[in-house]
C-alpha cells in the first residue's frame, strides 16, 4: 500500500516515540537501508508494551495483509505484536479473529532481514493502522508494509468535488453564502463563503446528495461549520431510489430510525460505519439536535452498487448487469435466449433489452397476473482463460392483469419499478375516442373539450404491450368531473356487459382491441362536462375459459366478469371532457358552456380550437369599411375549424382582427402572432408598420446599418402620422477607450520626454484644459523625430480610430505622425497601410510618434476601439473557482492544483504553485471554464520560492471534459509546443493564433527544470457563449412551451438543464406521444444569437432523445430548419445516451432568432429531455435614458 515505494508519505507515518531523529518512524519502511547517517529502521525510545508505529492511509481502505522486518545492519527486531485500527485517530480497536474476545498476536521476526507475512482472515476497513510490539529481540526496531486496496469504502466525492454542486440540495439555505454546496467535508470559510451548509429554517431541515447512480454507501463523516461554533449533534439518515420516496435508515416494524451521534466542535470529524450498508441513489441527512444552529459539512463513503437491476417497462424488459460482476466477459459474449438479442454497454453496465413478445421471452398466466421471463446467457468461447465459463441470469417481470382506464386516450402512469431479478410492471392500456364508426383517427388531447349534440360516442379499449393478449371493458361509466370516484356516476357497462340500451358493440380487427359506442347524455344540473372511465381486464387470448371469453346472460357476446379477489393496482388515464350541446334548447353561454341561438339573421357558432373557444357572430351582409363577407350557415352542428380572414380585413390597422363598426362584429381570443411581410420597391426597403395603437412591430435589419444618425420616414399611415419607436444594436468597437474620461489611468500614459511637470504626458488627454499651472497638453522636451507619447492599454485591445488636438491656449500642434504598437511594451512595430512596406503617415492619428509639427511638439489625444477577447479569465483573480482546477496528480495537498494560479505566493504551509506527483509526460493541469470560451492567450510562471518550472508544454482542449484534442498551429499535423519559463517568477505569455474555442483547457508539460511545477493564467472571453437561462431560470416558465406534455408533472417548464425530479415533479419534459411532430420551444424575448445547445435525458428515468433537429423563428409563427452551410436538408444533431450526461453542440453558423424549437427525431423509450441554449443577445437594447431629449 506504499510503505516501501513511498506512495505513503513521510507525514503519514508516526510513532509513540523515536530513539533519535536518525531512528525515525519514517525509516520503518519495508527494505529501508541504513545510510547517510540514517539507521536501518524505526527504533522506539523505550522498550515497553506501550510503543507503536502508526500509518495514516489517507482514506478508508481495506487492509488484507501485513509484512515486517527487523532493523537493517543491526540485530534488533520485534518477535510478537498486535494490530490496532481507527477511523478518527482517537478511538483505536484491537484486531481480533472471528469469534475471539482477545486481540490476535502475530508472530514477528527471527532475524533482521527476513520478511514475515501475515494474511488477515478478516480484512480491516479503516484509515489508521497501528502495530504494537509485545516482545522483541535486542530493541523495539522494525520495518513494515501493509497490503490491501481501496475496497468499497472510497470517499464518494463531497470533499474532492467529484460530486458536483448541482447534486447537493437542501430543505433551505440560510443565504447563498451558506448554500448546500458548501456542506463538503473540510470546506473552509473564505471571502463571503461560509464554512459549511447552514439551514434557513432549522425545523425539519435536511441536506441531500444525489449520487446519480445506485451506490453502496458504507460510511458517513460529519463536521461542524468552519469558523463558527455551530454543529449538528445528532441526526438520522434517509435514502431513496427516485428522490421522491424516502426511507429512514435502521427503521423497521419493530425498530425506530437509527439516530447517529454528530459533532462536538466545529472541525473535528466524526465517522460512522453503516452496517448493513445503504443501497440507493439519494442520501438525506436529517439533523435532530444541534448546537446554536443547523450547520454541517459531510462526506459519504462507499462504491457503486455491484448488483444487477431489472426494469419492467410497458412494452419491454431491460436488465442491467454491472461489469464488475462479470470479470473477463466482453459485451459480445452476452445474449438472451434468442442469440440475436445482444447486449449494449456503458461505462458501468452491460444492458440487455427484450420486447415482451420477442427474444424468446416466455409468458405465463396466473389468476391475477401475466409473468414474462428471459435469461442472460454467455456465448460459448474457445478461450481457456475465461474467468466465467458458464453464465445464467434469469429474470422475470410480473404484470397485473387488471387495470383502470380513465377518460379517453391518456396512457397509464408509471408505478414504482422494483429493481431486482424479479420485477413488476404495467401494460400499456389505452382508451381512445373516435368521431365515427370507421375507428380510423382518434381524437387527440388538443381536440378536447369535444362538443357533441345528440350523437354517438365511439370508444376503443386496447392493450398494446403484447398482441397475444385480449382485453375487455369490464365496467365503464361517466362522471361530470375528472375524478373517478365522483358521487355522480352513470354506469353503462357492468360486469363486461351492456347496462345501457344504446350501447352497441362493433367488430374489432384484432383480439387486443374492443370497440363499442353509445349515445351521449348530459348530467342534470349546471355541469356540462362529461368524462368517460373504463375498468379493463387483460386475458390470455388462447384460453377458452378466461374471463374475456365468458358470455353475457343473453349469450350473444362475451361476458366480462370481475374476479373475486381485491384489485389493488389500477391504471389511471385522464382526458376529456365532452361538452354537451342540445340543438333544441337555448342555453346561456357562460364559463365554457355554449349557446345555440337564432336571432333574426344572426347566428352563433361554437368553434373549438385547442385550449380556447373562439366565438364568431356574423350577419348576412358585408362588414363596413372593407370587412370580410361571411356566408350564412345552417345551425345544425358545431363548426370545428379555424376562421380565415381575407386581405381587406387583415389590412386594417386594428390588430389581429378588426372590430368593425355597425351591427356586424368578430371577436377573437387568441395569442397568435401576425406575420409581417416586407415589400421591396426598387432599392428602397419599405417596412410594414402598425395595425393598432399599442402592439409592437419588430423588424430585423439585414444587413445592419452602421451610422451615427437614423431617420424613419413614414410612407403610409392611419388617420395621422403618429408613432413611438426603439432602436436596437450596439457600438461595434468604436467607443472611446478613456483618455478623456480618465478611465485610462495616469500611470498608463508615458512619453519619451516632457518639457516639465506642467507639460506632462498625463495632460495629453483629449479636451484637457490649461489651468492651475497645468498646461493644455503634453509638450516634448525636444523637437525631433525621436519623440513619442505612449498609452499602455492593459490588455489586448482592438484600435479602430484615433483623434488628436493641439495644445490648449497655445499655438502648438502636431501636423503629421506615425503609430507604433506592441504586445509587451518592449518590441514595437509600425502601423502600415495594407500592402505597404513603409510606415503610414497620418496627417490629420500605442505609441504616437510625431513627424511634423507647428510651433512645438504638443498634443492631446483619444483612442477609440474595444477590448479584444483578451481579458484574464480568472486564475489569478479567483473568478475561476477551486473546484474548476484539477490535475493529473499532486505532490500533496500543499502543492495542489488550486495553487497553480498566476502570482500565487507561498505561505501558511501552502507552496508557491502546483507540483505534480511524478515527473513524466503524463502530467497535466486542467481548467474547466464552465461554458464555451474563446481562449486567445496563456501565461505561465514557475514555482514561487523554489527553483522549479516548466520549460516547454503542449495544450489540449475539450468540449466535454472527456475527449481532448491537441492545439496545433494552422497547417501543422503535430501539436504545437510552447516555450515555458526560465526562472521561478517571470511571466511568459503566448498568443494563441488561431484562438481555442472550448470548455476545458489542459496544459501538458513536456520539459521542466528540476520538477514539474507551475502557475498559470488563461486569457480570452466568453464570446457569445454564456447560458441564456434555462437552468438559472433567467428564462421564465412562460417562455417555455411544447407540442404536448404527458401531464402537468412532465411539463415543458421542467425541460431545464439539470432539473431534478422531486416533490411529484418529474425530471424533465416528456411529450404526450412518441412521434416526429413533438417539440419543445423557448421564446427568447428579443433577437438572440445562439451559438450552442446542450441536452440531457430525463432525470431518474431511462428516457432520452438520441437525435433531433432545430427550428428557429422571428415571430413564433414561421419556423425554419437549421441547416449546415451549403446543405438543403435540415441538420440532425446527436442527442443523449443516458439520462443525466450533458451533450453539447456548437452551432456554426450561429442562429439569430427570437424563438428556438428542438424537434426530436429519435429517442430511447420515450421523448423526454432537459436542455440549455447558449449565446448572447443578438442586438443590445438601447436604454431610453441614454438618448437625451433636446
Amino acid at each position: 500500500m506504499g510503505m516501501e515505494n513511498g506512495q505513503i508519505r513521510d507525514t503519514q507515518i508516526t510513532a509513540s516515540s523515536e530513539f533519535l531523529r536518525n531512528h525515525a518512524a519514517v525509516q520503518g519502511r519495508l527494505n529501508f537501508k541504513a545510510g547517510g547517517g540514517k539507521t536501518g529502521s524505526w527504533s522506539a525510545n523505550i522498550n515497553n508494551g506501550y510503543q507503536w508505529l502508526q500509518v495514516d492511509l489517507g482514506r478508508y481502505k481495506v487492509v488484507t495483509g501485513i509484512a515486517t522486518q527487523g532493523r537493517n545492519a543491526v540485530p534488533q527486531w520485534v518477535t510478537l505484536y498486535e494490530l490496532q485500527y481507527s477511523e478518527d485517530e482517537v478511538t483505536f480497536v484491537y484486531y481480533k479473529e472471528p469469534g475471539q474476545s482477545s486481540p490476535k498476536r502475530f508472530v514477528g521476526n527471527r532475524d533482521q532481514e527476513t520478511v514475515v507475512y501475515h494474511k488477515l482472515s478478516t480484512p480491516i476497513q479503516a484509515r489508521f493502522i497501528r502495530i504494537r510490539p509485545k516482545s522483541w529481540y535486542g530493541w523495539i526496531s522494525l520495518r513494515m508494509e501493509l497490503y490491501g486496496c481501496l475496497g468499497c469504502f472510497t470517499p464518494l466525492g463531497m470533499e474532492n468535488g467529484r460530486i458536483k454542486d448541482a447534486q447537493i440540495t437542501a430543505s433551505s439555505d440560510y443565504s447563498v453564502q451558506h448554500a448546500a454546496k458548501f456542506g463538503r467535508l473540510n470546506f473552509k470559510a473564505r471571502g463571503k463563503k461560509q464554512g459549511g451548509w447552514s439551514a434557513g429554517i432549522t425545523a425539519n431541515s435536511w441536506i441531500q446528495v444525489d449520487l446519480t447512480k445506485y451506490t453502496v454507501v458504507k460510511g458517513i463523516a460529519t463536521q461542524g461549520r468552519n469558523g463558527y461554533s455551530q454543529w449538528v449533534t445528532k441526526y438520522k439518515l434517509q435514502y431513496s431510489d427516485d428522490g421522491v420516496n424516502f426511507h429512514y435508515y435502521g427503521e423497521s416494524d419493530q425498530n425506530p430510525p437509527k439516530v447517529f451521534e454528530g459533532n462536538k466542535d466545529t472541525d473535528s470529524i466524526v465517522y460512522h460505519h453503516l452496517y448493513p450498508p445503504i443501497k440507493a441513489r439519494f442520501i438525506r441527512l436529517r439533523p435532530t439536535e444541534w448546537s446554536v444552529h443547523v450547520s454541517l459539512r459531510m462526506e459519504l463513503y462507499g462504491c457503486l452498487d455491484p448488483s444487477a437491476k431489472l426494469q419492467c417497462n410497458r412494452n419491454n424488459m431491460t436488465i442491467h448487469v454491472p461489469k464488475t460482476l462479470l470479470p473477463g466477459i466482453n459485451r459480445v459474449h452476452l445474449r438472451l435466449l434468442d442469440t440475436e438479442c445482444k447486449a449494449e454497454e456503458d461505462d458501468i453496465y452491460y444492458s440487455l433489452t427484450t420486447p415482451l413478445t420477442g427474444c424468446k421471452t416466455t409468458r405465463k398466466h396466473t389468476t391475477t397476473a401475466v409473468v414474462y421471463s428471459n435469461m442472460v446467457l454467455k456465448v460459448p468461447t474457445a478461450s481457456k482463460k475465461a474467468m466465467i465459463r458458464e453464465l445464467k441470469i434469469q429474470f422475470s417481470c410480473v404484470y397485473s392483469s387488471h387495470g383502470v382506464v380513465s377518460s379517453v386516450g391518456w396512457r397509464a402512469v408509471n408505478r414504482k419499478v422494483i429493481i431486482s431479478e424479479e420485477g413488476e410492471g404495467n401494460f400499456t392500456l389505452v382508451l381512445n375516442m373516435f368521431p365515427d364508426k370507421k375507428f380510423e383517427i382518434p381524437y387527440k388531447e388538443e381536440d378536447f373539450p369535444l362538443f357533441v349534440a345528440q350523437k354517438r360516442l365511439f370508444l376503443e379499449v386496447s392493450v398494446i404491450s403484447d398482441r397475444r393478449l385480449s382485453i375487455i371493458a369490464d365496467r365503464c361509466y361517466t362522471t361530470p368531473t375528472r375524478e373517478r370516484e365522483n358521487a355522480q356516476k352513470y354506469e353503462f357497462i357492468s360486469k363486461g356487459c351492456a347496462n345501457y340500451p344504446s350501447v352497441v358493440y362493433h367488430p374489432a380487427p384484432s383480439i387486443n382491441l374492443q370497440r363499442f359506442s353509445l349515445e351521449t347524455a348530459k348530467f342534470i344540473g349546471t355541469d356540462s362536462f362529461v368524462f368517460v372511465h373504463c375498468h379493463v381486464i387483460v386475458c390470455n387470448a388462447t384460453d377458452p375459459d378466461s374471463q374475456c371469453a365468458k358470455k353475457c346472460p343473453s349469450g350473444n357476446r362475451g361476458k366480462r366478469q370481475v374476479s373475486d379477489h381485491e384489485i389493488d393496482e389500477r391504471y389511471s388515464l385522464t382526458q376529456g371532457p365532452l361538452l354537451h350541446v342540445s340543438a333544441k334548447k337555448k342555453e346561456k353561454e357562460s364559463n365554457g358552456e355554449t349557446s345555440n341561438e337564432k336571432n333574426g339573421d344572426s347566428t352563433r357558432l361554437l368553434v373549438s380550437i385547442k385550449k380556447f373557444i373562439l366565438t364568431l357572430k356574423y350577419h348576412d351582409h358585408r362588414i363596413p369599411s372593407g370587412g370580410n363577407s361571411f356566408p350564412r350557415r345552417s345551425n345544425k352542428s358545431s363548426l370545428r375549424t379555424r376562421p380565415r380572414f381575407g386581405p381587406s380585413l387583415s389590412r386594417r390597422g386594428c390588430g389581429v382582427v378588426c372590430l368593425g363598426s355597425g351591427s356586424g362584429s368578430v371577436s377573437v381570443s387568441s395569442d397568435e402572432v401576425v406575420v409581417v411581410v416586407v415589400l421591396r420597391k426598387n432599392t428602397v426597403k419599405i417596412l410594414k408598420g402598425n395595425r393598432d395603437r399599442d402592439s409592437v412591430v419588430y423588424h430585423k435589419l439585414n444587413p445592419p446599418i452602421q451610422a451615427r444618425y437614423i431617420r424613419l420616414r413614414p410612407t403610409a399611415w392611419y388617420r395621422h402620422i403618429s408613432l413611438r419607436m426603439e432602436l436596437y444594436g450596439c457600438q461595434e468597437c468604436s467607443g472611446p477607450l478613456g483618455m478623456e474620461s480618465g478611465r485610462i489611468q495616469d500611470a498608463q500614459i508615458t512619453a519619451s520626454s516632457e518639457w516639465d511637470r506642467n507639460h506632462a504626458a498625463i495632460q495629453g488627454r483629449l479636451n484637457f484644459k490649461a489651468g492651475g499651472g497645468k498646461q493644455g497638453g503634453w509638450s516634448a522636451r525636444q523637437n525631433n523625430g525621436n519623440q513619442w507619447i505612449q498609452v499602455a492599454l492593459g490588455s489586448y485591445t482592438k484600435l479602430t480610430s484615433i483623434a488628436t488636438q493641439g495644445r490648449n491656449a497655445h499655438n502648438q500642434w502636431v501636423t503629421a505622425y506615425k503609430l507604433q504598437h506592441s504586445d509587451d511594451g518592449v518590441n514595437f512595430y509600425y502601423y502600415k497601410s495594407p500592402g505597404q512596406s513603409s510606415p503610414t503617415v497620418l496627417s490629420s492619428p500605442q505609441k504616437l510618434q510625431p513627424t511634423a509639427w507647428y510651433g512645438h511638439i504638443s498634443l492631446r489625444m483619444e483612442l477609440y476601439g474595444c477590448q479584444e477577447c483578451s481579458g484574464p479569465l480568472g486564475m489569478e483573480s479567483r473568478h475561476i473557482q477551486d473546484a474548476q482546477i484539477t490535475a493529473s496528480s499532486e505532490w500533496d495537498r500543499n502543492h495542489a492544483a488550486i495553487q497553480g494560479r498566476l502570482n500565487f505566493k507561498a505561505g501558511g504551509g501552502k507552496q508557491g504553485g502546483w507540483s505534480a506527483r511524478q515527473n513524466n509526460g503524463n502530467q497535466w493541469i486542467q481548467v474547466a471554464l464552465g461554458s464555451y470560451t474563446k481562449l486567445t492567450s496563456i501565461a505561465t510562471q514557475g514555482r514561487n520560492a523554489h527553483n522549479q518550472w516548466v520549460t516547454a508544454y503542449k495544450l489540449q482542449h475539450s468540449d466535454d471534459g472527456v475527449n481532448f484534442y491537441y492545439y496545433k498551429s494552422p497547417g501543422q499535423s503535430s501539436p504545437t509546443i510552447l516555450k515555458g519559463n526560465r526562472d521561478r517568477d517571470s511571466v511568459v505569455y503566448h498568443k494563441l493564433n488561431p484562438p481555442i474555442q472550448a470548455r476545458y483547457i489542459r496544459l501538458r508539460p513536456t520539459a521542466w527544470y528540476r520538477h514539474i511545477s507551475l502557475r498559470m493564467e488563461v486569457y480570452g472571453c466568453q464570446e457569445c457563449s454564456g447560458p441564456l437561462g434555462m437552468e438559472s431560470r433567467h428564462i421564465q416558465d412562460a417562455q417555455i412551451t411544447a407540442s404536448s406534455e404527458w401531464d402537468g408533472n412532465h411539463a415543458a417548464i421542467q425541460g431545464r438543464l439539470n432539473f431534478k425530479a422531486g416533490g411529484g415533479k418529474q425530471g424533465g419534459w416528456s411529450a404526450r406521444q412518441n412521434n416526429g411532430n413533438q417539440w419543445i420551444q423557448v421564446a427568447l424575448g428579443s433577437y438572440t444569437k445562439l451559438t450552442s445547445i446542450a441536452t440531457q435525458g430525463r432525470n431518474a428515468h431511462n428516457q432520452w432523445v438520441t437525435a433531433y433537429k432545430l427550428q428557429y423563428s422571428d415571430d413564433g409563427v414561421n419556423f425554419y430548419y437549421y441547416k449546415s452551410p451549403g446543405q438543403s436538408s435540415p441538420m440532425i444533431l446527436k442527442g443523449n445516451r443516458d439520462r443525466d450526461s450533458v451533450v453539447y453542440h456548437n452551432l456554426n453558423p450561429p442562429i439569430q432568432a427570437r424563438y428556438i424549437r428542438l424537434r426530436p427525431t429519435a429517442w430511447y423509450r420515450h421523448i423526454s429531455l432537459r436542455m440549455e441554449v447558449y449565446g448572447c443577445q443578438g442586438v443590445k437594447n438601447v436604454k431610453n435614458a441614454e438618448i437625451q431629449d433636446f
